[in-house]
């Protein structure tokens, strides 16, 4: 399949973006990629339906964030291309950590792996992404099928890394426990839905989030965690009392989670900061390596989001209150 054709633009001209002076969000490292990832990572899923998408990819990139999550699904490859064509228009492609996600429902298959990836490389114009992960499980496959799937890609360039999404704790260690017996990389990072809020019930089918059981296998493998919905659909900018969308509501809205909202309020006006700072800040201070995926729609949110990241740490201590441990 072609790649998307995008219209023509006045932001698509070719622009050299330069990272400003101060300090810039924290990185971490993802085994066998060639750069870091910013902990904040740009959700493109809605890229489509920013006003002007390139200008809020120019804003994060000129404050330090290199980070950005997509999806072969995601608009039918038109998020992608957008990436893509912003990327070869500012020159910053090796500056860049792209990944991509393949195999999502219906062409939940090992053999999508490969056809949804070439097509991902053609509409994002690289050879190659940082991570490649399995958007969604199908537990009817065998872990070794769809290992073989990734490590296929990578063994041929179009990937430096592999992991999955929306996956369990049992199949992530049945992954690599097959892994090892190939003498092949394990995962190297996990993206599931991880949130100060707990997810009551997923937004759509065969989304996982990270219960405790997950997050044990994430400390004890030291595997990161790429949390989407970091920010629980902007739950910790809502207001209960005065209503919220049906689908944020059944996302997230319980009793519990509004003790978590009301204590982030709480230690948010301790710290002068706001509340949804306080949420990113206790995702930060979990006992494994996080980063969380945020969707932008404008520069101003994602400064931001910026600010809040360098504003606010939590203690380990804060962290538990935060999320009603004893």
């Amino acid at each position: 399949m072609a790649p998307i054709e995008l219209p023509p633009s006045r932001f698509r001209e070719p622009r050299t973006l330069t990272v400003t002076a101060g300090p810039s969000p924290a990185r971490l490292a993802i085994a066998g990629a060639p750069v870091e990832v910013c902990r904040v990572v740009i959700g493109c899923q809605d890229l489509h339906a920013v006003a002007v998408p390139q200008l809020v990819l120019d804003d994060y990139f000129e404050r330090g964030g290199n980070a950005f999550d997509t999806a072969v699904l995601y608009m039918n490859g038109l998020s992608d291309a957008i990436l893509g064509d912003w990327m070869v228009s500012r020159g910053v492609r090796n500056d860049c950590f792209v990944i991509e996600k393949v195999a999502h429902r219906p062409r939940c298959r090992p053999e999508a792996v490969a056809k949804d990836l070439a097509r991902g490389l053609e509409n994002l114009q690289t050879e190659r992404v940082d991570l490649l992960l399995l958007h969604q499980d199908d537990t009817d496959v065998p872990v070794k099928e769809w290992v073989d799937a990734l490590a296929a890609e990578r063994a041929a360039g179009r990937c430096s890394a592999y992991g999955v999404s929306n996956w369990r704790a049992a199949r992530c260690q049945a992954a690599n426990a097959y892994a090892a017996s190939r003498g092949l990389p394990p995962l190297a990072a996990v993206s599931n839905q991880l949130s100060l809020a707990r997810l009551i019930d997923p937004p759509c089918p065969h989304q996982e989030g990270t219960p405790a059981g997950l997050r044990t296998w994430l400390v004890s493998t030291g595997t990161p965690l790429l949390a989407w919905s970091a920010r629980a659909m902007r739950f910790f900018g809502a207001d209960p009392a005065s209503g919220m969308s049906r689908r944020l509501a059944h996302a997230f809205y319980d009793d519990a989670n509004v003790t978590r909202l009301a204590r982030a309020a709480q230690l948010a006006e301790t710290k002068g900061v706001a509340r949804e700072a306080v949420a990113l800040a206790w995702l930060f201070a979990q006992p494994f390596p996080t980063a969380a995926i945020v969707g932008c729609r404008t520069p101003a949110e994602w400064r931001a989001v910026a600010q809040a990241v360098q504003a606010v740490t939590v203690t380990r201590a804060e962290a538990d209150w935060l999320d009603l441990e004893p």
